[in-house]
Formats: structure tokens, sequence, C-alpha cells
């Protein structure tokens, strides 16, 4: 936890021009009755296009923090904001607005739903969005090109799954989302925040 707790050691002053801001993080779990507190009073800042790696040992919550971060998780305590907004203060439309039109989530699983191809996949959230089908297919397309799948648009997800085709699939929220929150497990167990 050494990584996590050097990162809280950064207090932040005012919020003005910051994509994120965490305030006292705090994160605690319950498992029967043992309590097991995994963040402790997180203080940072991650300024628009700064890139931040977050590493430390399996356990130590690399991924309940960016979980938090994403809004997928809820804190114990503290505060997290994006340019400026308290996350946890909206209202659950609001929030599920937020996730969908600012965030890119690469998870470490694929999540791919079998029976689409791997252009229908990464089309999927675009069209949630109610972006029209030629202009989600279009930059589906490309997105899939950008990282070496062009060749695949027809395959179906059962096919392609082990293929990495989970990265345009999460970025294409939006064409840019304002933060891309990845976590990777490889050697040594790393995880990864990108932020645009």
């Amino acid at each position: 936890m050494s990584e996590l707790r050097a990162a809280a050691a950064m207090k932040p002053k005012a919020s003005r021009g910051r994509l994120i801001e965490v305030r006292g993080l705090d994160k605690t779990f319950y498992d029967a009755d043992r309590e097991i507190r995994v963040l402790r009073g997180l203080d940072f800042a991650v300024q628009a296009g700064e890139e931040v790696a977050i590493v430390g040992e399996s356990g130590t919550g690399k991924s309940t923090l960016l979980h938090i971060i994403g809004s997928l998780e809820k804190p114990t305590a503290g505060k997290v904001y994006f340019e400026g907004e308290d996350l946890f203060a909206l209202d659950e439309k609001t929030l599920a607005e937020f996730r969908n039109q600012k965030l890119g989530f690469v998870f470490q699983f694929h999540y791919l739903l079998a029976d689409f191809t791997a252009l229908e996949n990464v089309m999927m959230p675009a069209l949630i969005a109610r972006m029209p089908d030629e202009t989600a297919g279009k930059v589906a397309a490309e997105m899939l090109s950008l990282v070496g799948l062009g060749d695949k648009l027809g395959e179906t997800a059962a096919a392609a799954r082990r293929r990495a085709d989970r990265q345009p699939r999460s970025a294409h929220r939006r064409r840019s989302p304002r933060i891309v929150s990845s976590i990777e497990s490889r050697t040594g167990d790393h995880a990864g925040d990108r932020n645009s």
C-alpha cells in the first residue's frame, strides 16, 4: 500500500483547472465481523493530458481506487471531483450520463457480446449514446483499424475473444473521452490509469 499512500502526500489546493481531484478518500469493506480498510485518506489531483500510473501489490486498492474514480463504486468517505464537480453528489441518471459520455474503461476481461461481430461490439457504447448507426460504424471501423484489427470487422466476439479488441470498444464511448481508465494484471500485478 506504500505506493497508494505516497499519493496521499500530494495535498490538493483549489480544484480549478484539474480534471480529477480526490480529497480524503477512504474505502472500507466488511467481511463478516472483519473490517478491511483498503484506502485511507488519499488526496491527489490529475490535470488534463497527464498520464498517471497507479502501481502496487495485489490487494492494495488499485482497482478499488479506479472504480471509485470511474463512479462505479462509492467511497466510504471523501470526495471525488471531475472538472470541479462532486461526482457522488450527482443523481444516478446524471452519473450514468457522465460514465457514458466522459469515461472510457478498459477492463481486465473482454466483456464482449459473443453473438456480435467485432465491429458491432465496438459500436455498442456509441449506439447506447444514440449516435447514428452509420457514424458509429465508421468510427468503430477506424478504431479497430488503429489497433490492427481492421481485418476482423465481421468476426464474431466468440472467435475474437483472444484478441485485444476490448481497448477500442471502451474508448468508443466518446471519440475522445476525458478519462480513459485501464486495469492490467501483468508482471507484478500493476494497474494503470491514463487520463486525456
